[in-house]
């Protein structure tokens, strides 16, 4: 029943702390650099968990393995980053 649950709950509980992340970076910061900074944090967080994550490949062999889907989708969650992070500058609230 855990293995239901635990990414359901991971999804929930990491939007929750997006979007109040987001509401909380300083209007003044560049938009890009404050991504940039993001995306490198959870570049080493997937490292780090990366190692503990059964698996038959390595990084390496991932890579190769990959498809265009990969690609689109680095291309989709920096648009959705800079799209929620614009629009909560723009006025946007947060509700619940």
């Amino acid at each position: 029943m855990t293995s239901f649950y635990f990414p359901f709950a991971l999804a929930v509980g990491g939007m929750l702390f997006y979007h109040l992340a987001q509401k909380s970076i300083p209007k003044e910061m560049n938009p890009f650099h404050a991504t940039i900074i993001a995306y490198a944090i959870g570049i080493v967080l997937c490292f780090v968990c990366a190692f503990a994550y059964p698996g038959k490949r390595s990084l390496v062999g991932s890579v190769r393995e990959s498809n265009w889907a990969v690609f689109v989708l680095g291309a989709a969650a920096a648009s959705i980053e800079l799209g929620f992070l614009l629009a909560y500058r723009a006025g946007w609230k947060l509700g619940v």
